[in-house]
This record gives C-alpha cells, structure tokens and sequence, in this order.
C-alpha cells in the first residue's frame, strides 16, 4: 500500500508526503523472502520560496530494516535529513542556478547494503545554467 499527498500551504511553499508499507507473506522455504524488502518508507519534500531568487527545501527520508536477499548483512532501520538552498541567477530569465547541498544534515549513522559504507554529513555546491 502507498500514497502520496502535496500541499500548497502558501504561495511559494509546497509540502510533499509520500510513505509506502510492504506486507510479505511467504513460507520462506528458500530463502528470506518475508523479510527481502523494508516494511516501511517514508519521505518528505518541503519547499518554499525565500524571495524572488532563493528556493529553500528539507528532505526528510526513513526507512524500516530489512534483509535483503543475497546479503550477508541486515539493512537496519535509518532517517535521515537533507537540506538544499538554491539561488536563481540570470534575472527574470533565471537561466543559471547555484546551490548548496547538504545530505545527511545530522549526521545520522547508517550503513548500505554492504554494511561497510558509513554515511557522514556530504555538502557541495552546485551550478546548472540552460544554455
């Protein structure tokens, strides 16, 4: 099961919702299949303008743990926040945008599927222009 809803709370602000819920249901004879996918996921996208040029957002990502096939290891459960703030270049054209990225803005301690990859905070700033 999953749904998604969006709303417009000002002008210039959104606010995304999207979650899904898995239920498996196997005998499991050959492998985990129960367990092979998280239970729950859930994220959240808010936006909002900050002035004629400025785009400000906060992602928010969880998921439940699982154990995916093949793995040796679990995926165990994990949140985490992003943040972005977006610059539009370019005048009323706003042909150029500049950007900074931050993933993880906790700092939330998670792992991949291999369990050796550890997230950190990452940040870095981007440009895009339409040519």
């Amino acid at each position: 099961m999953e749904g998604q809803v969006v709303w417009r709370p000002l002008t210039g602000a959104s606010v995304s919702l999207a979650a899904a819920h898995v239920s498996t249901s196997s005998t499991d004879r050959f492998a985990s299949y129960s367990t092979s996918a998280p239970r729950n996921t859930v994220h959240l996208l808010a936006s909002q303008r900050l002035a004629d040029a400025w785009l400000g957002s906060l992602a928010f990502h969880a998921q439940s743990a699982y154990q995916p096939l093949g793995a040796g290891v679990a995926q165990p459960a994990f949140q985490r926040a992003d943040l972005r703030l977006a610059r539009t270049l370019g005048g009323a054209a706003g042909n150029a945008e500049v950007a900074l990225v931050v993933e993880n803005a906790f700092n939330a301690r998670y792992t991949d599927l291999s369990g050796n990859d550890i997230a950190q905070r990452r940040a870095w700033l981007s440009f895009s222009a339409k040519l």
